[in-house]
């Protein structure tokens, strides 16, 4: 009984040829390798806010820094930065509200329910559809029901 399990287990691996798969490959010829490039991932330190090289030496060549999305952004203004927020403080010392007013609180809820309408009307179109072409079917199966029980006159 056990050598019947044994033979079954070993007839069950698999074994590679190896001359067969090369002489395959040959047959085949060659492949192409395809290669991908790097996914892109910010790594710790790997940017600044002044937009200037960091000093201590990171990981990765500095061809390869130069190369990155991240040195392909534009750096931070900071003095535009600086000028926004001082017109800000301004506005809030000024007394002007910082947070929306009613006229504009009520501007965006018309918004809101315009869009929410547009997406309702956009996502109904389908059924609206569907239920022309049914009613087109219904029409012209009427019509040939028609014609079918309209006696037809014969000259006899």
């Amino acid at each position: 009984m056990k050598k019947k399990k044994e033979s079954l287990e070993a007839a069950k691996r698999l074994v590679w040829d190896e001359e067969n798969i090369e002489e395959t490959g040959k047959d085949r010829g060659t492949r192409m390798k395809i290669t991908e490039a790097d996914t892109p991932y910010l790594y710790p330190g790997d940017y600044s806010v002044s937009g200037e090289e960091e000093s201590e030496p990171e990981e990765g060549s500095p061809q390869e820094k130069k190369d990155s999305p991240r040195a392909k952004e534009p750096a931070i203004d900071l003095n535009l930065l600086i000028q926004k927020m001082n017109v800000q403080k301004e506005k809030q010392e000024s007394g002007q509200a910082l947070v929306p007013t009613a006229d504009e609180e009520e501007l965006k809820k018309q918004k809101r329910q315009a869009f929410l309408a547009k997406r309702s009307q956009h996502y109904n179109e389908g059924k609206q559809w569907k239920k022309m072409q049914d009613k087109e079917k219904d029409h012209a199966l009427k019509k040939q029901k028609d014609r079918d029980e309209t006696p037809t006159k014969h000259n006899d």
